[in-house]
């Protein structure tokens, strides 16, 4: 679409009247201006021409590049408002953006970012350079050693270098706890047991949830073992014979026969009981008196045990 320009260009044709260029350029007027009444036609056209053909060229840019009308109303504000909408377009249009390939517009950030075609100002420049001081003042010298290997390359640490287990010893020893059946009774030195384990204090479990341990109990209930000691099961060995597997024993004491004869030795007496501190008749002799003598100075306890260190047998839920 083309725009109206009033400002037209003035004795623009071939044989037009005009003063030629040398004459033009000699004319005095050039430096002081026509003196009045004796101006000739063909050097007044020559002025027009030139002031009128500036002005069109002008005219007809602010009406291509600002898409508006150019009048010759005397409205100079206007006009210098289209000039100045032609003037941006044309930088928009000839001037491209900058870019990592071409040289153009660049726009400045503030801020830190990971884009390829903002500029950072100054200040976000020295930020930057002051954020990477701190950083270096921070960082241990090159100097310094880790394990004895030095900083100033790339260094490749051992699992042995810093006393850790390596992967394959790790897997080990989870294997190893793995490869305990469950339901095996496992003394723990403490009072909490491990995460996946339970307590064998006689109470009872979801045999759904842990279906391994129900086929070892399958009561769905945990023996008790609080102080308990674990016996090795007879299994018609005669040792310890009559007992099931988890069959519960109390204590007992051995059966004891102890013999004593009176001071004349006429005759013997066995008495057979246990060792509980009271005074029993052993002997008696052919008159009828009889001796006495305490069998124990009741200093013992009330169980007969070995020594032992008490642990919590735990076994693992699975």
């Amino acid at each position: 679409m083309s725009h109206k320009n009033d400002f037209k260009a003035f004795s623009i044709s071939d044989n037009a009247n005009i003063v030629s260029q040398e004459k033009y350029e000699e004319n005095e007027g050039l430096l002081t201006g026509f003196p009045p009444n004796t101006i000739s036609i063909d050097l007044l056209n020559k002025v027009l021409r030139q002031s009128s053909i500036i002005s069109s060229v002008v005219a007809d840019f602010i009406a291509t590049q600002s898409n508006d009308n150019i009048l010759d109303d005397g409205d100079i504000i206007k006009l210098t408002a289209q000039l100045n909408r032609a003037l941006e377009q044309k930088i928009t249009e000839e001037v491209p953006n900058a870019s990592l390939t071409q040289k153009g517009i660049v726009q400045l950030a503030d801020v830190v970012g990971n884009s390829d075609t903002l500029a950072v100002t100054q200040k976000l420049a020295q930020e930057i350079i002051n954020s990477l001081r701190e950083n270096i003042n921070d960082r241990v010298p090159n100097s310094r050693r880790v394990n004895g290997k030095t900083l100033s390359t790339d260094i490749n640490l051992e699992a042995g270098d810093i006393g850790v287990y390596t992967k394959e010893e790790i897997n080990n020893l989870i294997n190893a706890v793995n490869n305990i059946p469950v339901g095996v009774p496992v003394p723990w030195p403490t009072v909490i047991p491990p995460a996946g384990w339970l307590q064998c204090n006689g109470a009872e479990f979801d045999k759904t949830a842990y279906p391994q341990l129900a086929l070892a109990y399958p009561t769905g209930k945990l023996p008790d073992l609080r102080g308990e000691f674990i016996r090795g099961w007879d299994d018609t060995r005669g040792v310890d014979s009559g007992r099931i597997i988890l069959s519960a024993q109390t204590d007992n004491t051995k059966r004891i026969q102890l013999s004593q004869g009176n001071e004349r030795r006429k005759y013997l007496s066995n008495y057979q009981g246990p060792l509980d501190g009271y005074q029993y008749p052993l002997g008696r002799d052919v008159i009828g008196g009889a001796t006495v003598t305490s069998i124990a100075n009741n200093t013992g306890g009330y169980e007969t045990r070995p020594r032992n260190i008490a642990f919590n047998y735990i076994v693992r839920a699975a």
